[in-house]
């Protein structure tokens, strides 16, 4: 289980980020507000849909320019104020004012709205504002401010993304999708595999840096389960850092910065709750191997069941953990998931009980993993105590399984923590033994008792018990001290063909029951 422990949370990561990544606002919500062709907002929208197709030409003439500038010219001022509004100063268009007068709650003159602003060369801020001008004919439009225009080139020149934008062919240098340039989506995955090298090295490194400082500590054999426990999860923390390093030669938009702070972040509490599942894991069988474990059933058990809860929450922890750095209202989910737990609980309340028995039988330990147990008639081997029954092997070598709520329930008989075997016969004697043959296979019995090597000294009782309807009934009771079943078996055996021998020496016989019928004649 532990192997898709990592792959299972990476795709729960995938899965919810395009659901926690912000969304535009519904066609529903902008049919409510009515928005004018001509306001800041329609305006930008268009700058936005012409510039990301590469139509900067026709995108200039959202540019209110001093002077008639050529068309290469103004096509690269609209190239250069899309880059640095990109890297600088994130619009969300829905952000701006739908009326064609602009916002009436600012302090600027009427049909003028200021965006933001952007530090120039001498560290001071410049606003980037848009006015209403008035089109050819009827075609009214917000443009960028004269004094706006006029900064482009010095905003531009002091982008750290030059270098790219100097050699990149501009096709790349356009928007794809999650408003990542395509040269962008091409460079992450080769970063990616970097990553992923240089954390397989690191991770090594650390590892045999890790394992060399704890051989004189006399506790390598601990760290070298940790290590192995964490080496997934520290090739992933390893190659999370390198990338994180090398992402800032990426230039990311403010989009891109959020959605790689969240993968990130996401895929770092992804690696650390993975390392957890690890450890706990690998604690768990290394102190299952111990002496001490594998001498007490018990104790194993108990360990595999404490295995077992600690990784199952750690596991629940993490997909808690990695939807709250997605965004997602985790106390809600909780409050959701107590709800659905009591609905749970009622359908599952069989495996609920199941589950309370089988901690009952471990802590209270009334049969052990080995153990030969009398259960409801059925005697066997207990095999395996799992959460939800318990497996016993019989001497017919079937297995019967008992749920471990009915089970906690039941009377059980554990045959192997008996200290001793109960020995029991009784010597049927013929009607017409004497009595001098009677006391004979007393003394006889009570010696061949006395006389056996297994046998307990003070335990041993020979008496005449009753003068039975067809025979002279001697019982005779004992104690081997074994707890093995065969050699009590083999104990047993020895006692009853002495005991066989000596009937026959004392010159009588066993009785077998008989019926005497007396005639007489009146």
């Amino acid at each position: 289980m532990r192997r898709y422990f990592a792959p299972f949370l990476a795709v729960l990561f995938l899965a919810s980020s395009a659901f926690a990544a912000p969304a535009s606002p519904s066609a529903s919500a902008a049919a409510a507000e009515e928005v004018a062709v001509d306001s800041p907002r329609v305006s930008m929208q268009r700058f936005d849909e012409l510039t990301r197709r590469g139509a900067y030409l026709e995108a200039a003439i959202y540019l209110d320019l001093v002077t008639k500038a050529d068309q290469q010219r103004a096509a690269d001022l609209a190239r250069k104020l899309k880059a640095v509004l990109d890297r600088r100063l994130w619009v969300e268009p829905q952000e701006l004012s739908p009326r064609p007068g602009g916002n009436p709650d600012d302090a600027l003159p009427w049909h003028t709205d200021e965006l933001g602003r952007i530090p120039t060369r001498t560290g001071l801020p410049y606003p980037v504002r848009m006015v209403r001008r008035e089109g050819r004919g009827d075609d009214p439009r917000w443009v960028f401010t004269q004094g706006t225009v006029s900064q482009v080139d010095e905003w531009y020149g002091l982008l750290e993304d030059q270098w790219v934008r100097r050699w990149m062919p501009e096709p790349l240098l356009r928007p794809g999708p999650l408003d990542l340039m395509w040269w962008q989506w091409l460079a992450a995955p080769l970063l990616g595999l970097v990553a992923y090298g240089a954390g397989r090295i690191l991770g090594a490194a650390t590892r045999g840096l890790v394992g060399r400082l704890t051989r004189r500590t006399g506790v390598s054999h601990w760290t070298e389960v940790l290590l192995v426990a964490v080496r997934g999860p520290l090739v992933l923390a390893c190659g999370l850092l390198v990338f994180a390093i090398g992402a800032r030669y990426l230039a990311l938009y403010e989009p891109g910065q959020r959605l790689l702070g969240t993968a990130l972040r996401t895929l770092g509490t992804v690696a650390l709750f993975w390392a957890l599942y690890g450890v706990v894991g690998g604690v768990g069988a290394k102190l299952s191997e111990a002496s001490w474990a594998k001498e007490r059933p018990s104790a194993a058990s108990v360990l595999a069941l404490g295995t077992r809860v600690g990784t199952l929450a750690v596991a629940f922890l993490a997909v808690l953990a990695v939807l709250s750095e997605l965004g997602f209202p985790v106390t809600s989910l909780l409050a959701g998931l107590g709800v659905g737990g009591i609905a749970l609980a009622l359908a599952a309340q069989k495996t609920v009980e199941n589950v309370f028995g089988s901690v009952s039988i471990l802590v209270d330990q009334p049969l052990r993993v080995g153990d030969l147990v009398l259960v409801d008639g059925i005697q066997g081997t207990v095999e395996h105590i799992g959460l939800r029954s318990t497996r016993i092997r019989t001497l017919e070598r079937s297995v019967v399984t008992f749920p471990n709520g009915k089970l906690a329930d039941m009377k059980i008989e554990s045959l192997a923590q008996r200290d001793h075997f109960r020995f029991v016969v009784v010597l049927g004697l013929v009607y017409g033994t004497t009595t001098e043959q009677l006391r004979s296979v007393l003394d006889g019995a009570d010696a061949v008792m006395r006389g056996h090597a297994r046998t307990i000294q003070h335990d041993v009782s020979v008496r005449l018990r009753a003068l039975g309807a067809c025979s002279l009934d001697i019982e005779v009771c004992g104690s081997f001290s074994t707890k093995d079943a065969t050699e009590f078996a083999r104990a047993r055996e020895e006692v009853l063909l002495a005991l066989l021998a000596l009937v026959e020496r004392s010159g009588t016989r066993l009785a077998y029951p008989t019926q005497t019928v007396q005639v007489e004649r009146t």
